[in-house]
């Protein structure tokens, strides 16, 4: 068992993802709509917005004699709640300073090279880890461990190109949502769509599922990810 993965990207029409003409829908508050509508109790954000949220005077730096790998260690879970953030971060470089991203509890995804003393940080902070992969994270085995630690069903990404193309590559996303504007970018150099959903190799297949005008001519469309056999996609490298 594994969250149902949804992509959910925000774009013009002409496949621009960051574009002053988007911002309208931020204030008129579609995007933010439709992510309840999903349901989902889980978000996984870019590192801009992880940046927001950690501490302002860089990278966590450790105790130097504790800063070998951990290695293979157990889920802790500081509490169970309603809702999720989600952190990969392989290594343990992101210096919180508080265990709630958006009001939502904070779940950092780590791999076996992460450094006792960084756990000791999360522990202090109140904040949940899974410890997946030797050195990058397990990203199939981490979300079975969500699923079955935190009971989380639902995972959005609400991230940038680079968090949403590393989750089509590693092959973990069951589902595209787009929210097309009604708007041509005034910018042909601003990250595209298919920054966002490029996948090297073969043509990832989508299958229509859902189709909706919402408020303000924006067009709503849903698709499922058609699953090709044999793929090992299950790490996001470092």
């Amino acid at each position: 068992m594994r969250p149902h993965v949804i992509s959910h990207i925000l774009t013009t029409v002409d496949g621009r993802i960051d574009e002053p003409a988007l911002e309208f829908v931020t204030a008129c508050r579609e995007y933010e709509a439709i992510h309840r509508h999903f349901g989902g109790n889980a978000w996984l954000g870019s590192e801009a917005i992880m940046r927001k949220y950690s501490a302002a005077s860089g990278p966590f730096v450790g105790d130097t004699e504790r800063g070998v790998p951990a290695g293979p260690q157990s889920v802790f879970v500081a509490r169970q709640t309603e809702s999720y953030a989600i952190s990969v971060d392989p290594n343990g470089v992101r210096n919180w300073i508080t265990n709630e991203l958006a009001g939502d509890h904070l779940i950092c995804l780590l791999s076996e090279q992460v450094s006792q003393d960084y756990l000791e940080l999360l522990h202090r902070l109140g904040i949940s880890y899974v410890v997946s992969g030797h050195k990058d994270v397990d990203i199939e085995a981490a979300l079975s461990e969500l699923s079955t630690h935190f009971g989380i069903h639902t995972l959005l990404l609400k991230g940038d190109s680079q968090v949403n193309q590393s989750a089509m590559q590693a092959g973990w996303v069951d589902e595209v949502s787009l929210l097309i504007v009604p708007a041509i970018a005034s910018s042909n150099i601003a990250p595209s769509s298919r920054d966002v959903l490029h996948v090297q190799g073969n043509a990832t297949m989508l299958k229509l599922k859902f189709v909706e005008r919402r408020n303000h001519d924006i067009l709503w469309v849903r698709y499922d990810v058609v699953r090709r056999g044999g793929d090992d996609r299950s790490a996001i490298p470092t």
